[in-house]
């Protein structure tokens, strides 16, 4: 091949390797993927109880008036109205009550004595429900006489309650309303409740380098980088070749001597050790006619050295 063609390759093939090298060094910094949790509201379930009261004297109200306080004196009665509502699309039961518990307050202990239900509806929805119902104050104040009668406590007090429970599949949603008088004053408590349906949802996003996925371009890159290596290698076998041989040259020993049969006579103690760094065989020493021999035995040769 041409020696300005091989060159190119050659340089082509290294460039190759080298960008591989550095894509697939970067591929290992980034994620494969971006893992993003986000919580998102499926359906909501609102309660809602609506009330006004019927006075007995109308000179400063009217007949009908829809406050959040009532005076208790004139409160005729209470009409309410309760609506349950879904943002989605569902069916269920429910169940609607107004109930009454007395009780004795001893210190933080309170000391249920009696429970009533004054009213009482069930039914199934699709998607809302709503419920009407009235509540009279003198009815009520008739039944914590009679239960103080009958159970021979004068220090009893009243709870008035009113508790919706509505289920699905997929769940209960309850709430409670209290009707509550202090101060000569009617009020009803915590008339809304909402509860919302989530759903955490995982959004999985892979990364992308160059076109491929991370976890991809990690193995191409990789393998693409030693696959240009090789054809280099074979390219340029000959000058590796030589690069070899001039090692060898270079670390190649010289040792001066003449051959006599099987035995070589080297010309210094110095020549004999490279002798024994070529064959790794033991130097034996030896005392002949007023001289030191010093001699190797190696692949059938005999090298000595006299001094």
């Amino acid at each position: 091949m041409n020696e300005n063609i091989k060159r190119i390759l050659t340089a082509s093939l290294i460039i190759i390797s080298v960008l591989s090298a550095g894509i697939a060094a970067y591929a290992y910094t980034i994620q494969p993927e971006n893992v993003e949790e986000k919580t998102v509201q499926i359906s909501a379930m609102k309660g809602k109880l609506t009330h006004s009261a019927i006075l007995s004297n109308q000179s400063i109200y009217g007949n009908e008036v829809s406050r959040e306080y009532y005076p208790a004196e004139m409160t005729e009665s209470f009409l309410g109205n309760y609506i349950f509502t879904t943002t989605t699309e569902k069916t269920g039961s429910y169940v609607f009550t107004i109930d009454t518990s007395y009780y004795i307050q001893d210190g933080k202990n309170r000391i249920e004595m009696w429970n009533e239900t004054k009213f009482y509806q069930s039914g199934e929805y699709k998607n809302s429900a709503s419920i009407n119902f009235t509540i009279n104050p003198s009815e009520l104040r008739s039944d914590l006489e009679r239960v103080k009668e009958g159970t021979g406590v004068s220090r009893m007090q009243q709870d008035v309650r009113i508790n919706f429970r509505a289920s699905d599949e997929n769940g209960v949603f309850q709430h409670s309303v209290s009707l509550v008088k202090k101060s000569e004053l009617y009020r009803f408590s915590d008339t809304e409740k909402t509860e919302q349906i989530t759903e955490n949802i995982r959004n999985v996003k892979q990364n992308y380098l160059t076109g491929m996925e991370i976890q991809d371009a990690r193995v191409i890159y990789a393998t693409l980088t030693f696959s240009a290596l090789i054809p280099a290698a074979i390219l340029n076998r000959d000058y590796f070749q030589r690069i070899r041989a001039k090692r060898m040259e270079s670390n190649a020993y010289m040792v001066s001597g003449r051959k006599t049969g099987n035995k070589v006579i080297v010309d210094s103690l110095e020549d004999l050790k490279k002798v024994f760094q070529l064959t790794d065989s033991p130097i034996l020493k030896a005392e002949e006619k007023n001289e030191t021999v010093y001699s190797i035995e190696a692949n059938g040769l005999t090298y000595e050295f006299r001094n």
